[in-house]
């Protein structure tokens, strides 16, 4: 198993691709002695192999970051979104609710360049002012 990892290593795979094919291996060994085609003995051994230090950050973190900012930024602005159609008497309907998900980002852009001037009511912790439902309407027809 350690002559995989060397041989891995070797070949330039990235560290968490060693470690991802080393867990994949690890999960087997595992099955095979609960199967019963190796004895525990070599399913330990292999199991116990330690893996290979990463260095640096990982992009999953990154990225978990990313969309905890996005479904929070979303959640936001659809509760708002519904204060507002409450307060000029739409009527709200749990159903309407209940499709909805903070998990939408076709209006996040994800690549390209960033403009960071913020408003200042935003600076003061409020929203961005929303549409007219009105003008929403328009821009679906």
């Amino acid at each position: 198993m350690q002559g995989y990892v060397t041989w891995l290593g070797e070949m330039k795979f990235s560290p968490s691709t060693i470690n991802q094919r080393l867990a994949a291996i690890r999960k087997l060994a595992a099955e095979a002695e609960r199967c019963g085609y190796v004895d525990s003995e070599t399913a330990q051994a292999i199991v116990s192999v330690a893996g290979v230090k990463q260095k640096g950050r990982r992009l999953g973190r990154w990225l978990a970051w990313v969309v905890n900012i996005i479904i929070l930024w979303n959640t936001l602005y659809i509760n708002a979104a519904f204060e507002q159609l409450a307060s000029q008497g739409y009527a709200i309907h749990t159903e309407d609710i209940a499709r909805l998900s903070p998990l939408v980002f076709e209006h996040i852009n994800l690549l390209g360049r960033y403009a960071f001037s913020v408003p200042d009511s935003v600076v003061r912790g409020q929203l961005r002012s929303l549409r007219k439902p009105a003008d929403a309407l328009e821009d679906i027809a």
